[in-house]
């Protein structure tokens, strides 16, 4: 069974409320551009709104020029350049440019650590996703000094560590990422991975076992909630 490392948050969720708190003030959010001529240019902040709404409709490469202006344009240390680095990063992480998106994403946690989880989570699985579990690792285990209860990280450090062989470090982080959120499937079955890896057979098909009953539940929930097709004929 191929081990399961996955992010938990798309790329649309780093604004919005996320963002709001850290906008910059009227009074600093100056023009993008020096006004060349009588009509006002936009601001930093509505340029960084209109890039975002670009990314919303799918409008990707009206979205990283916006993106691209802001990181030109805006003052140092401006939260909407973090933020710019950010969606870059996580737009080339969907894109699997890995080495555009690391650049990307540590541009934006220099700036500001501390950014939503999501940027760091993304740095990690970019690291991973390049062949370079140590340096995941070393991300995910600083997201989580600042927030422990993530069990989908704790999952992910998990597969890192089997990816390097280091099961028993590997089956600690998928039983911390369990002891979090009991019904993690994924935890689950990346923990009977890890036990076959070992030749604990037994242990193995018991948390195999777990992972299926999990699904099954969830199943049976969804179909339960699921709207009447409305075709009765036949």
């Amino acid at each position: 069974m191929t081990s399961r490392v996955y992010g938990f948050l798309g790329v649309m969720l780093l604004g919005g409320m996320l963002f709001a708190a850290g906008c910059s003030k009227p009074e600093e959010s100056a023009p993008v551009q020096a006004e060349s001529s009588a009509q006002r240019q936009p601001t930093v902040n509505e340029v960084f709104r209109k890039a975002e709404a670009d990314l919303r409709e799918g409008r990707v490469e009206a979205a990283i020029a916006g993106f691209s202006a802001i990181i030109k344009g805006a003052y140092e240390k401006a939260p909407e350049r973090a933020f710019s680095y950010a969606y870059l990063g996580q737009i080339a992480y969907r894109a699997g440019k890995m080495d555009l998106a690391i650049e990307n994403l540590n541009h934006a946690l220099n700036e500001q650590p501390a950014l939503p989880p999501q940027v760091r989570m993304t740095l990690g699985n970019a690291y991973f996703q390049k062949g370079e579990p140590v340096k995941a690792i070393a991300s995910w285990e600083e997201l989580l000094s600042r927030q422990p209860n993530l069990p989908t990280v704790r999952n992910n450090v998990g597969v890192a560590y089997m990816d390097l062989g280091e099961l028993d470090r590997a089956i600690q982080a998928f039983e911390q990422a369990i002891a979090i959120t009991p019904d993690h499937v994924r935890a689950h079955e990346n923990l009977a991975d890890a036990y076959d890896k070992k030749g604990l057979k037994q242990e193995a098909e018991a948390a195999r076992r777990k992972a299926a009953a999990i699904r099954l539940r969830r199943d049976a929930g969804s179909e339960q909630t699921a709207p009447a097709s409305g075709d009765e004929s036949g």
